[in-house]
């Protein structure tokens, strides 16, 4: 009870607060409730239907958010194995740069041990082109050595007469030996002496042996020439060679070098596009997680299809049987009815069988209409499936169109954004460029430009003032367009109202006529069948002429009534054309309000057009504005920087003037210890105090223009409050103003340190002369303190209407913000006024159909009039004939009469009602259409909504498919690019590789004939060795007999003996065998005296000195009769030359 109770009370003051009366009756109050009921199923009913349509709009963005899914999706695959390409063919590049570089490793290892096994430690530092070089170079040199030995041993075996059967054998065979040794020590690695010191040993043996040379070298000297040419071209094509190695070596270093550091840079972008594409995914798993209720929904709409397919075809089949049952059975009875037929042995028999038969029969027809009734519930079940099929059908067509439609729009706004974005870029470009110019020249300018920039701004003031008010004009024009507008809607309405009620009419008229027509009938038949009792009265009559001459009164009587009515229904007729005359006029009235709407619509029309066109301008004007405001928003940014900037020279002007503070107090300390100390200046500072006087009045005075001017400023503030309704203009002259007022501030400021400046010179002055002086100075320095103290508040003053000044500038920002917003509502009334126009549009296209079709009833109503007009002439004629032919009327036409008019009576209640129904349908309609244009106008605030909601949900998918546009750009360029640079690294991969193979080759056929020629060498060196110390032996023999034995000239000039001449011969072949040698070790050893001067610079790096030319050696004779000292001697000096062109 107690909540009822509650419940009772809080109804009461839900009823009092909707406003419902105390006092009031449970009538009332229930009424009340009602509407109250009724309201919220209206809201319900209304909610329920916003519900359906953004289900609708959920389903129709969740397909447009599948398709994208899938776009994505698609992007991401292709991404990912775009980037799974690129690490794969990274991941093999690196792998074949790290075998190279282990190759590069082990082959320069290979050439150090293969040096250090050579005793060539010292070449091993040098770059892998300078030791092939060198390494050339000695085989050269060797080569030419080994063919100069075997020319010279072939002719002195050749030349010398006997050698065969007197010459000494061992030599030859030393030689022979020796050469045939080579071939068992060619792989034999030197473990000697190092290189070096070997061609010392062979160059000193050869000097030591110069000097048995004979005369008998003219023809090798020949030879040597011939072959120094031929050395010297070999040696030019070896050093090209070598220059075109060096060259492509030194590319190929480069293109690695440049090659890892493309892929360096290229893995930095790999690893961003891989961070995208993990950000993509996820993405992609977010909105998958989002939208699992809609995958949901679709799988139960394919179950639900599928099962739909499964009963559609389990019908099928089912009907299949039945018609096949069906087709038996009857089969059946058709061989049952002829068996039967067949059979009439007895009577009983055949009655019972008769039975039996029709008992089948029925039966079957039974089951037969069974079959049919299924068959056709199963029919119409199919039909209803396929028709929803086709409906399913329609709507995915319909949506798939939508869809592309959509993807079309967000296409072509991605297209006309990027347009648009590029525009403002340029525009950015463009204005940074100008404000960087402006800048450049603002800080050479003057303050002349300060001049030029205020009259600008007074200028900008002016055209402000002029844009405001013709935005005051433009708002103007649009609040009278708008009455307007609202005028002529309701002058449009009234119309439909008035062609409403005139189409009622026309309706009604045209029953009346219908109504008029059947009366006419039904008068025309009742005339043919009093015709015809006529006649047959007149027939009558004419019989009975002579019988009823006593009744012949009572129905002249009777006529005289007839008469009357007669009369009677001509007044109907022509009240009835009075009618008709009346509707014509009122379809006159009507064609002639339907000329004057036509009239006015024509008129609105033209006020439409230039209600566009002003539309037009105003457009063209606000964006004029907004052109102007931003450009005068960078210039008040400019100026707030610039006062920024003055502020800060303010900081600094107060923190100089604090330094200057301190100065004057350490000052005043100075000259309080000099008045201590000067006490006798007094009599002085007397006619001080006069010039301090004239200072105070000169202090006063400036005080007073600092009141002036603080009045001035207040004026100005005033002034500036007055003009608020041009926030732009006042915060323009605002500034200026401040910047004059400071510019005023600076100069004074200036001043007023220049005068102190003088005063304090003049002070120092005075005091050097006058000690009385320092009083007047104190005094000065404190009028001085009182007047920047007196500044002090002035620049907070100044700061205070600088804040102001900025927070007027923010209220004049958002009273842009504001002025936009009623743009983009302007912009929105006139898309209104343009489907208002389109409605208009069909409106009248409406009435002109509404009009023609009533022309054409009129002209039909024309006909009909004419008609009966014709009829009614024709009733006149035949009511005269009938006047004569009365006479032989009788009862029953009187009867008839009666009947007539009491079917007229009724027909005119009847007509009553049908008026007072149509009164009451009028009514209803009424309700209707104003039920009707609530439902509208909650239909258009609704449709307003989801028009909005919409616009930001394309937005926001324009920002996302932007987004992920730059994303697509970005990553395939990275692939381009990354394709690109993969092309060229194999292109450069492969020539390398070309190019390391035959490198490989050269140096391992290098390596091979250093080898050979080692070994060569050291076999040659070593049977030179043993010749050498079997023909000194010789030699030394040969001279200890000579010694012993006379001299020729003594023994009677005989010839001397075969033993000596074998000796000089031998002697003479030893000489001319050395003599070749020491040419060829000078040719071996110094490669670069035969060089032409032009490729100099090309073999620089053999670090080969010329070799000293060899000294000119004596004759035989005199070496053979040299001492044993000069020997010595000659060798040692020798020995110094080689080292120093070795060493």
């Amino acid at each position: 009870m107690e909540r009822v109770m509650e419940e009772l009370g809080e109804m009461e003051m839900r009823l009092l607060q909707d406003g419902l009366r105390p006092d009031a009756n449970p009538v009332e109050r229930l009424l009340h409730l009602w509407r109250l009921h009724l309201r919220t199923e209206g809201r319900m009913n209304a909610s329920r239907l916003e519900v359906k349509a953004l289900q609708e709009a959920h389903d129709r963005e969740i397909v447009e958010v599948r398709k994208k899914l899938g776009y994505l999706q698609a992007l991401t695959v292709k991404q990912n194995s775009i980037s799974c390409k690129a690490q794969e063919e990274n991941k093999q590049l690196h792998a074949k740069l790290d075998q190279l570089v282990l190759e590069k490793e082990s082959q320069r290892e290979e050439v150090a041990e293969l040096l250090v096994q050579g005793g060539m430690d010292e070449m091993v530092a040098i770059s892998p082109s300078e030791q092939v070089a060198y390494l050339l170079a000695e085989r050269a040199s060797l080569l030419e050595r080994l063919q100069a030995l075997e020319a010279l041993a072939v002719e002195k075996c050749s030349s010398s007469p006997g050698c065969p059967e007197k010459m000494d054998p061992e030599p030859v065979e030393v030689v022979k030996d020796g050469i045939d040794k080579l071939s068992f020590h060619k792989a034999v690695p030197s473990r000697g002496q190092s290189s070096w010191k070997k061609l010392l040993g062979l160059r000193k043996a050869a000097q030591s042996k110069q000097k048995l040379a004979i005369s008998s070298s003219d023809e090798p000297s020949e030879s040597g020439n011939a072959e120094r040419v031929r050395l010297e071209r070999d040696l030019d094509e070896a050093s090209y060679r070598l220059s075109l190695s060096h060259k492509e070596i030194r590319r190929l270093n480069d293109e690695l070098e440049s090659a890892l550091m493309t892929q360096r840079t290229h893995e930095m972008e790999l690893q961003s596009a891989q961070q995208e594409a993990e950000l993509l995914r996820q993405e992609v798993e977010k909105q998958r997680l989002c939208v699992p209720a809609d995958l949901d929904e679709l799988r139960k709409a394919k179950e639900l299809y599928e099962h739909l397919d499964k009963e559609n075809r389990l019908l099928k089949v089912h009907i299949r049987r039945m018609e096949i049952e069906r087709k038996e059975l009857i089969d059946m009875a058709k061989k049952i009815k002829e068996d039967l037929m067949n059979e009439n042995e007895d009577e009983a028999k055949d009655d019972s069988q008769m039975l039996k038969v029709e008992k089948a029969e029925i039966a079957i027809q039974t089951d037969a209409d069974d079959v049919k009734s299924v068959h056709e519930r199963c029919l119409e079940e199919l039909e209803q499936k396929d028709a929803e099929l086709c409906r399913l059908q329609e709507a995915t067509q319909q949506l798939q169109k939508r869809c592309d439609q959509a993807q079309q729009l967000l296409g072509e706004q991605e297209h006309s954004h990027r347009n648009t974005v590029e525009a403002f870029k340029e525009e950015l470009d463009f204005l940074n460029t100008v404000v960087k110019e402006q800048a450049d020249a603002k800080q050479q300018e003057s303050q002349a430009a300060m001049d030029e920039y205020v009259a600008r701004i007074k200028a900008q003031e002016r055209l402000l003032q002029e844009k405001a008010d013709e935005c005051t004009e433009t708002t103007a024009m649009l609040e009278r367009h708008r009455s307007l507008l609202q005028t002529a809607e309701g002058e449009v309405l009234v119309e439909r109202e008035r062609t409403a009620r005139l189409q009622q009419l026309h309706q009604a008229q045209t029953q009346e006529l219908e109504s008029l027509q059947e009366r006419s009938r039904q008068l025309q038949d009742l005339l043919s069948e009093e015709q015809s009792q006529r006649r047959q009265n007149m027939q009558q009559a004419e019989a009975k002429q002579q019988e009823s001459q006593a009744a012949m009164d009572e129905y002249l009587a009777l006529i005289k009534a007839q008469e009357r009515l007669l009369q009677e229904k001509a007044d109907e007729c022509t009240e009835m054309t009075a009618m008709l005359e009346r509707h014509r006029s009122l379809l006159q009235t009507a064609e002639g309000e339907v000329l004057v709407e036509r009239e006015r619509t024509a008129r609105l029309q033209q006020l439409h057009q230039a209600q566009t066109q002003e539309l037009e301008s105003l457009q063209e004007r606000s964006r004029q504005l907004q052109d102007l405001l931003s450009e005068e928003q960078s210039q008040h940014r400019q100026n707030m920087q610039e006062l920024d900037r003055l502020q800060e020279e303010l900081a600094l002007e107060k923190e100089r003037h604090h330094g200057r503070e301190k100065e004057m107090q350490e000052l005043q300390e100075q000259l309080k210890y000099a008045a201590c100390e000067t006490d006798s200046w007094r009599r002085e500072a007397q006619a001080m105090g006069d010039a301090l006087s004239k200072l105070q009045a000169d202090g006063e005075q400036q005080r007073k223009l600092w009141l002036q001017r603080e009045e001035e400023l207040e004026q100005e503030l005033r002034g500036l409050r007055e003009q608020e309704f041009s926030l732009r203009e006042s915060s323009l002259q605002h500034q200026q103003h401040i910047q004059n007022l400071l510019a005023q501030h600076r100069d004074q400021r200036a001043a007023l340190e220049e005068g102190a400046q003088e005063r304090e010179a003049q002070l120092k002055g005075e005091l050097q002369s006058k000690s009385q002086v320092l009083s007047a100075a104190l005094e000065q320095a404190a009028n001085l303190q009182k007047e920047l103290g007196n500044v002090a508040p002035q620049l907070s003053k100044e700061r205070a209407e600088s804040q102001r000044l900025r927070d007027e500038a923010k209220v004049m920002a958002d009273d842009l913000g504001k002025l936009r917003t009623q743009g983009e509502e302007a912009e929105r009334h006139r898309k209104s006024w343009l489907c208002r126009e389109d409605a208009f549009l069909q409106q009248e296209k409406t009435l002109h159909n509404q009009l023609a079709s009533l022309q054409h009833s009129e002209q039909q109503f024309q006909q009909r009039a004419l008609n009966l007009e014709a009829q009614l002439a024709a009733q006149q004629k035949a009511e005269e004939k009938v006047r004569q032919e009365l006479h032989a009327t009788t009862l029953q036409a009187n009867n008839k009469l009666l009947d007539s008019q009491n079917e007229a009576h009724a027909l005119k209640l009847e007509l009553k009602q049908a008026l007072l129904d149509l009164d009451k349908q009028l009514s209803l309609s009424e309700q209707r259409i104003t039920r009707f244009r609530d439902k509208l106008s909650c239909a258009k605030q609704f449709h307003l909504k989801e028009v909005e909601w919409r616009d930001d949900k394309i937005k926001e998918l324009q920002r996302q498919c932007d987004f992920l546009t730059k994303k697509m750009d970005k990553v395939t360029e990275l692939a381009q690019s990354m394709e690109k640079v993969n092309s060229d690294l194999l292109k450069d991969k492969r020539q390398f590789q070309c190019d390391l193979f035959k490198e490989q080759e050269a140096h391992r056929e290098t390596v091979t004939m250093l080898q050979r020629c080692t070994c060569r060498v050291k076999c040659l060196e070593e049977i030179i060795r043993k010749w050498e110390n079997g023909i000194q032996d010789k030699m030394i023999l040969n001279l200890i007999k000579e010694t012993r034995v006379p001299s020729p000239h003594q023994v009677y000039e005989k010839s001397p003996p075969a033993s000596i001449q074998s000796a000089l011969a031998i002697l003479e072949r030893c000489d001319n065998i050395q003599k070749a040698h020491t040419a060829k070790e000078y040719r071996g050893v110094s490669p670069a005296l035969f060089l032409p001067r032009t490729n100099t610079s090309e073999i620089g790096y053999l670090n080969v000195t010329p070799p000293v030319t060899p000294p000119d050696g004596q004759s035989p004779v005199d070496d053979v009769s040299a001492t044993g000292g000069n020997i010595t001697a000659q060798t040692e000096t020798k020995k110094s030359c080689l080292t120093e062109r070795f060493l």
